[in-house]
Parts: structure tokens; C-alpha cells; sequence
């Protein structure tokens, strides 16, 4: 930084290294954005070594007909986990209900906004811990996770031509958004408040919270024992099933940035939360319409310059439910050669798994179908008995009616019914 001219973080605040070519006029590889500061990626000066804590308890009972049944406890604690955040953060001007606020009214220059007196629509980002630098993209190792977990099990081991098996978790994982790269980065899952991260802390991105999985294998006693044709022919069919059953994974609404928090590199990249509006019911918000799998008139615009109080990670995707069936035979032609013959139908019910909202739909935010309202302008905005815009719901006004891909699905996780044969020969 000193060879860049610009001014050098002081600890805790980290030292940047090149996130660009470096050049002679760019010596350290810092890139512009649109606010005309220098953006460097980082690693944090407080580094420690990932720890993972693993604990279990289980107690297991063997069955009469070569059965068994087990049931336990898995704990899981993990420390300095790797996650993306901003080493840059905006400041804090204060706490209102516990919640941080990042601008004040025109009447009330030192207090918070209210429903009554909000902060002026052509209020701007205030200023960085570091204004001379705009967002720092910073690797840390400061996230934690906490994992709880019951499994069951109940197995059958191969007798009378039977095999099979049964395993059932219900678990929670709990982190501050463990995502460094993919699907939790790209919906806003880098920590954009460090200094108020318990505000994040909630399901992770992949927390299924039930997760069944069967399969059952059955060889069809003989019919005849000779080796005549008739006897290849009735003989050696066995069949075969796998079941597949897991919830949704959480769904995290976003708006855009609407908190002045977080002074974007881009236009509209950074995102927020938005509110729980009085009509919020957890009940009804999903709707089961891959159309609209979620109903973003049951939230709310927060007051500019406030974070929302809608949970990160609180709602839930579509679950999975998947069957696929097999029948075979094995034709012995001799002593040591078997043909074997499979017929095997994937997802044989046809089911369409969808995919959560915010995938399938390209990169960055505009793409992003978990987003209810993109927000040209953070403050532009004003919402209240007070206001022109009489109501801060979404979908109460032409002011705030949602992004038309909010909560749209538009991919599946598993194909539609498909059937294989095969033939193979087995020496």
C-alpha cells in the first residue's frame, strides 16, 4: 500500500494483498470501483487454525431374524472457520431495539430513524471504518458452526433372499454463514456486519433438517430346480428399491440494500434483509407454486438506514422425495458365468424435486430469485402513516411491488422418469 500511495491499515484492520495484475502504476494490484477508492482483497491478521469438535453417543440392539436397530447423538462444534467478509465495514452510528442504524434524520442529526421521522431520500452511505479504501474482500477465519443431530438405523442382513436397511437424521446446523465460495457467497451470505455477526446467526445454507433413506433388496425364491429352460427362464430374479426423502433446504429472502451499511462495488450488488410484515404467517408464506414458492407481499421495506428483521436462512425450499426400483435376473450359463439382465427405472413416481429459488437463474444479484425488491436507490424510498407511500408492505403500492422473479423456481435437482437396460456378463 505504501508503493500505491495510500495509506496502510493499522491492526485490527488487515494488510491487502494484490487482487489484480500488478503494473507499475498498480504495484499492489488494488482495483477502483465505482466510488473511486481502492477495493483490496485480504487475509485477516487474526488467523487461527480451523477446529472441528465431534462428539456421539450411540446404543445399538441386535434383532431376532438377523435385524438390528440403532439410535444416537451426534454433536459437531466447529471454531475459526473459513468464511468471505468485509474488513472494511461501514460504521455503526448507533443501536435502536438492538438493531444497529446507519443514518440519521434531517430533524434529528445525533438519533435513529423512526416510522415518523426517516431519513432523507437523498441520504448517502456513510463513511467507511477506513474512508480512504471502499470494500474490502476479506478472508477470514472467524466463523463458527454448531451441529445436533438424532440418527436412526435398522438393518436386515441377507436371509430368506432378503436384505435391506433404513437410516433416518434429524439434525440443525447452526453457523454465521460458513459460505466462503458458491451457492452461500452468492446470496449474500458473506458477512457483511462483523460487528454485529450474532445478527447472522441462523440455519446454514445446507442445513437439511430430516433426511430418510431406504433401500430393500429381495431375490424371488426358486421355482423350479432342474435346469431345464423353463427353470432359467422362472429363475434367478431378484428386485431391488432405493428411497430417498429429505426436507427443503432454507431459503434466505433478500432486498436490496437498503441499510446503507454496505457502499456496493457495483451497483445493486449488495443486499439486505427485508421485514416481517403484521401479516406475516409462517403458515402461509410458502406456497408450494414453484411460480412463486414464497409470498413476498408478507414482508416489508425496512426504514432506510436499518437492517431487517426478517431471520437470515428462515424459510424452507422444496423437499425431495425420489424412488428408484429395479428388477434383474441372473441366467447361469455355466459353473463360473452368469448373463445378468437389469431393468432399472429412476425417480419411477416422476416427481418433480425442484430446486430452491436463487439457483438456476445465472449469476449476481439481478439474477437472484430469493431478492423481493432490488432497490435502485437505498433511501429513496419513504413509508409510513406519514408518507406518500402509506405502507411498507411489499405489493401495497406501485412504489414497492416485487421483483416479477421473486421467488420463482426454475430447475429441478432430479430428472424426470427414466428407464435403463442393461446386460452383463459376470465370469
Amino acid at each position: 500500500m505504501k508503493t500505491a500511495g495510500l495509506p496502510e491499515f493499522q491492526i485490527p484492520l488487515p494488510t491487502a494483498y494484490g487482487s489484480a495484475p500488478r503494473t507499475p502504476s498498480n504495484p499492489n494490484g488494488v482495483v477502483a470501483i465505482v466510488t473511486g477508492t481502492a477495493a483490496p482483497r485480504n487475509i485477516s491478521y487474526h488467523w487461527a487454525q480451523p477446529t472441528d469438535y465431534q462428539w456421539n453417543l450411540t446404543i445399538e440392539r441386535e434383532l431376532p431374524g438377523s435385524q438390528a436397530v440403532s439410535a444416537g447423538y451426534v454433536g459437531a462444534r466447529a471454531i475459526h472457520i473459513i468464511q468471505l467478509a468485509e474488513g472494511n465495514p461501514t460504521r455503526i452510528l448507533g443501536f435502536a431495539n438492538g438493531r444497529p442504524y446507519f443514518c440519521h434524520p434531517a430533524d434529528n442529526p445525533t438519533g435513529p430513524p423512526t416510522i415518523d421521522d426517516q431519513c432523507p431520500t437523498t441520504t448517502s452511505f456513510p463513511a467507511k471504518s477506513n474512508p480512504t479504501y471502499g470494500n474490502v474482500n476479506q478472508n477470514t477465519a472467524a466463523s463458527e458452526t454448531w451441529y445436533n443431530a438424532l440418527q436412526l438405523h435398522w438393518t436386515k442382513r441377507f436371509s430368506h433372499g432378503l436384505t435391506g436397511g433404513i437410516g433416518y437424521t434429524w439434525s440443525k446446523l447452526l453457523d454465521y454463514g460458513s459460505g466462503h465460495v458458491g451457492n452461500e457467497v452468492a446470496i449474500g451470505e458473506g458477512i457483511l456486519f462483523p460487528q454485529v455477526r450474532y445478527l447472522d446467526k441462523a440455519l446454514a445454507g445446507f442445513d437439511i433438517a430430516s433426511n430418510f433413506k431406504g433401500n430393500v433388496t429381495y431375490h424371488i425364491p426358486a421355482f423350479n430346480n432342474t435346469q431345464s429352460r423353463i427353470a432359467k427362464a422362472l429363475n434367478g430374479w431378484w428386485i431391488a428399491s432405493i428411497i430417498s426423502m429429505q426436507s427443503g433446504l432454507p431459503i434466505n429472502p433478500l432486498i436490496g440494500n437498503r441499510s446503507l451499511s454496505n457502499n456496493p462495488g457495483a451497483a445493486g450488488s449488495a443486499t439486505d434483509r427485508p421485514d416481517l410484515d403484521p401479516s406475516f404467517d409462517r403458515h402461509k408464506v410458502i406456497t408450494h407454486n414453484p411460480a412463486r414458492w414464497f409470498d413476498p407481499t408478507m414482508f416489508a421495506l425496512p426504514l432506510a438506514g436499518t437492517l431487517g428483521n426478517a431471520p437470515r436462512n428462515f424459510l424452507r425450499g422444496p423437499d425431495l422425495k425420489n424412488v428408484d426400483f429395479a428388477i434383474n435376473k441372473d441366467t447361469r450359463l455355466r459353473e463360473q458365468a452368469i448373463v445378468q439382465f437389469r431393468a432399472e427405472v429412476f425417480n419411477i413416481l416422476n416427481r418433480p424435486n425442484f430446486a430452491n429459488t436463487g439457483t438456476g437463474q445465472g449469476t449476481g444479484a439481478a439474477n437472484n430469485t430469493n431478492i423481493i425488491s432490488s432497490l435502485s436507490s437505498p433511501a429513496a424510498i419513504q413509508c409510513g402513516p406519514s408518507y406518500a407511500v402509506k405502507s411498507c408492505q411489499f405489493g401495497s403500492s406501485p412504489a414497492l411491488a416485487p421483483n416479477a422473479t421473486a421467488g420463482i423456481i426454475v430447475a429441478t435437482v432430479t430428472t424426470s422418469r427414466q428407464i435403463q437396460l442393461s446386460l452383463k456378463l459376470i465370469f
